[in-house]
This record gives structure tokens, sequence and C-alpha cells, in this order.
């Protein structure tokens, strides 16, 4: 068989191989979450203890800006709440948001100094953030009303997700998996095998979701 006719077969198989391209490094400081609000339009945060980073996109993350904010320690995720602000938590209970697609950050302050690692928003809008030494906290706003919640363990806490339906999880260290089913007032810890430490969390539904963590552990 001629050598070429093995080339056309080849053609299409490479045409769908996905290549990666380095943005950077911009700055030696690490980016620990990014989160694109349109596909144009996108954000990396990080930083250090004295001062956050977030960069900016505006066309598919060809090309980034950076702020420098001073007054704001490192930031560790990003994401959009339900009434189009963008939010982060980070280090030593400091958060920001924006009104205005990153133009501008307003500092907040979370109900104690933990860090806050993760954060998401159930379907009724009900705020929930996750942390050091088992924190779970709750608010129905960004700016304030954040209240502490029991959570039933001094774990870290790295990972927060919410099913459609209004469940959420939360994992972290020593392969701790806490469950709620009542927009996060009560958290039941679950039953795992696996004493490795859990960094991320997607849910597909009330009765789907997969945990990763360390050693190559994936759990469903």
């Amino acid at each position: 068989m001629p050598k070429w006719y093995f080339v056309m077969l080849l053609l299409p198989l490479l045409a769908k191989a996905q290549t990666w391209q380095s943005m950077g490094p911009f700055h030696p400081d690490n980016l620990l979450d990014i989160h694109f609000i349109h596909p144009d339009t996108g954000f990396a945060v990080g930083g250090t203890p004295d001062a956050a980073r977030v960069y900016r996109t505006t066309n598919g993350g060809l090309t980034w800006n950076f702020q420098v904010l001073q007054n704001q320690p490192i930031q560790y995720a990003i994401g959009s709440t339900q009434d189009g602000r963008l939010f982060c938590s980070g280090f030593e209970g400091k958060g920001m948001y924006s009104s205005d697609l990153g133009l501008s950050w307003t500092s907040m302050e979370f109900a104690n100094g933990s860090w806050m690692m993760d954060w998401t928003q159930t379907p009724q809008g009900k705020l929930i953030a996750c942390g050091l030494n088992g924190s779970i906290q709750l608010s129905n706003q960004i700016e304030n009303g954040w209240t502490l919640v029991p959570s039933t363990t001094q774990s870290w806490l790295l990972a927060l997700a919410c099913s459609p339906e209004g469940y959420l999880w939360c994992v972290g260290e020593n392969g701790t998996i806490l469950k709620s089913t009542d927009q996060g007032n009560a958290w039941e810890k679950q039953d795992v095998e696996a004493p490795e430490t859990l960094t991320g969390l997607h849910v597909l539904n009330k009765d789907t979701v997969f945990a990763t963590g360390f050693d190559g552990l994936i759990l469903r």
C-alpha cells in the first residue's frame, strides 16, 4: 500500500490533536485559579501574602494585562455570582469583588481570619465558602453578613461545588468529604476509605459527583 495513503489516513487525527501554548510566565508569583465569563474575557488570580495579582484577557487569552493589588492578599478562587459580579476568596479571611468586569476591585472580609480556599453559590442564591480548619461560611450577599456554620471537621477544606438541585459537597485533607442538602446550613461527613487529601470536585447532579486528590486519586 502506498505511503501517501497512510499519511491521508493520519491527517484527520493530526488535525484533532490538541497542543498547549504557554502564555507566560508573566511574573514569578503563583496563579491559582482561572475563570472566563465569555469566550473572549477571562481572569486568573493569585499573588503573594502581601499583594494579590489579577490577570485579565479580552481576546480569548492571546494577551493578558495584570493588576497588582497591594492592599489585598493572595486570592485562591475566582468565579461569577448570579448578579454578574466577579468574586474572589483568599488569604487570612480576605476576599474581593468587582462590579465592572475586573477593572476595579473592592475588598471584603469573611467572618474570621481563616484562609478561604473556594466558594460556590446555590441555585437559590446562597453564597458558601470553605477553607482552613474546617471553616464553612454562608452569606446572602458578598459585602457582609458572612456567618460560620458547624462543619464537623478541623481538616483544611479545599474545594466546594453545588449540584443543579442545590446539594453541596466539600472536600479536603485526609480524605474529608462533607455533604449538605439544605444550602449549607448543616453538613454531614461522608464515609470514604481514601486517606489522601482531596483537592478537586465536579458535580454533575445530586447523584453523580467526582473528586480528585493526591496520589492519582479519583473518586466517584
